[in-house]
């Protein structure tokens, strides 16, 4: 990702909030672990408040499934 694309995500404020809210932080550390992946994705995916942002993050081409 270059310096272009990295300023283009953070003017977006949707984005932005996501990416800097330390909750989502744990999330995605989570679901990117090897110990949680796919199952803790599926959990957070359904969650009533994480889910709707993770589904904003994949929209944007930030957050990939296997």
């Amino acid at each position: 990702m270059d310096d272009e694309e990295v300023t283009k995500i953070l003017s977006n404020d949707a984005l932005r909030s996501i990416l800097l809210d330390p909750k989502m932080q744990q999330v995605m550390e989570e679901c990117a672990s090897d110990g949680g992946g796919a199952g803790k994705l599926r959990y957070y995916m359904m969650h009533d408040d994480f889910g709707p942002k993770l589904r904003v993050l994949m929209n944007a081409g930030l957050l990939k499934v296997a």
